[in-house]
């Protein structure tokens, strides 16, 4: 198995407010990938507090199981907690300062444990799974845009530039409790974890075409980040990929 991450700041912007982790044991491969918002201080301090937490979190339930004796149930539960405590943990720091009030971030990870996969998140970024020479965005955006498109006021083909995608619905830190969606996964190759700065660049057929190509993970990564670069990279780009097929784990 193999699970590799980049983060880039892009061609328009002055800095990075996205942040990701990746952590893998024996027993357990998992990553998480956030977006903040809030200005130059409080999007990164967002991002960077709730991935930390996440993953803090994570980690310390999982220390005290065996997942190969756990159900999904257990392991989705243990996601759940992992996004409340860093929902809480925004939350309370984006009360101790003028700079950062307001702030808060998107969230999308992913776990592998006891052969089993669970996919969390809240807000936009997103999480695509592939298989063979199919792939399929597993994650749905919180945002105003996506309830237009589910509510059929606008198509999936207006929704790619239309003057509102910006507007996300659910976020993590804003409010005292976060909502998330939970998912379980098991037909799949690899994961794509990614920002919007990234999917606001290429299209579908594009993200798609590299995940299913023959290039090893650090190149499928790279390809991504260029691309969206090539394109204006007018965002924070962010990309990282799961692999179960390969054998070695690290964080770029």
């Amino acid at each position: 198995m193999k699970c590799y991450g980049l983060t880039d700041k892009g061609i328009k912007r002055k800095a990075n407010q996205d942040f990701f982790r990746i952590y893998a044991s024996k027993r357990y491969i998992a990553s998480v990938v956030c977006d903040g918002m809030g200005g130059a201080k409080g999007g990164l301090t967002a991002s960077r507090t709730a991935a930390i937490t996440f993953m803090k979190t994570l980690r310390g339930y999982l220390s005290r199981m065996n997942p190969e004796r756990t159900t999904t149930g257990d392991l989705e539960r243990v996601m759940i907690n992992a996004v409340t405590e860093a929902n809480t943990a925004v939350y309370e720091k984006a009360g101790t300062s003028d700079t950062l009030e307001g702030m808060g971030t998107t969230l999308v990870a992913f776990l592998y444990a006891g052969g089993k996969t669970i996919v969390i998140n809240t807000g936009d970024s997103r999480l695509y799974a592939s298989k063979g020479d199919k792939t399929k965005q597993v994650t749905k955006d919180h945002s105003f845009v996506q309830y237009l498109v589910d509510t059929g006021i606008i198509t999936p083909t207006q929704a790619e530039h239309h003057p509102q995608k910006n507007i996300i619905l659910k976020v993590i830190g804003v409010n005292e409790h976060a909502e998330c969606d939970v998912f379980t996964l098991s037909d799949y190759d690899s994961l794509l974890l990614c920002t919007d700065g990234l999917v606001n660049m290429i299209s579908f057929e594009e993200i798609s075409s590299v995940m299913e190509s023959e290039l090893d993970v650090e190149s499928k990564v790279e390809t991504l980040i260029t691309l969206a670069n090539d394109r204006g990279g007018f965002d924070n780009i962010t990309a990282v990929i799961f692999q179960r097929k390969d054998e070695n784990v690290s964080n770029g």
